[in-house]
Parts: structure tokens; sequence; C-alpha cells
């Protein structure tokens, strides 16, 4: 009996320090590179890829894109299925 006890206890105490190390791992996936640096660094270009993978760099290609489509299409004339993302460019400044 005790010894399933201590089974139960050492499983749920290792399903709840994973899932601790889960949410920290993942909160800072999101984070830009040098969001509190007070100096100009590049971040994402042709050449220089300083994000931590494919998921942030998506989120940098919807937010230019989001951005781009508010800005130029106030008359919904844009058909924007015609274009690719190919390259951003993306630089944090002071």
């Amino acid at each position: 009996m005790r010894k399933r006890v201590f089974i139960i206890s050492f499983i749920g105490i290792f399903v709840v320090v994973a899932g601790i190390i889960g949410i920290i791992v993942s909160d800072n996936s999101h984070k830009i590179p040098y969001y509190n640096s007070s100096t100009n660094h590049i971040i994402l270009s042709d050449k220089i890829n300083k994000l931590s993978g494919n998921q942030q760099k998506e989120e940098m290609f919807t937010l230019a894109r989001n951005a781009l489509k508010t800005k130029t299409d106030k008359k919904q004339s844009v058909d924007w299925s015609n274009f690719d993302d190919d390259s951003l460019y993306v630089e944090k400044l002071k």
C-alpha cells in the first residue's frame, strides 16, 4: 500500500514539475531578442535570424502582413492571396 502511494505521489510531483517547466519554456519562446536593450539590433533579415524558431518567424510575417493590409487596403481593392511571404527586415531601434 505504501509503495503504491509513493509511486502515485512521485508521478504527480513529476507531472507538476514538467508542467511548470513547460510553461516557462513556452513563455520565453514568444519574447523577441534584444527587447530590453537600448541599442540597435537587426533581428531578422536575409542574412541574419536572431529569432528562436519558425514560430516566431511566422508571427513576424503575420504581424507585417496585417500591418501592411491595415495601411494599404482601406478600400479592399488588393487581392492578398496573390502575394507570398518571401523576406522581411526587422530591426530593433533604440
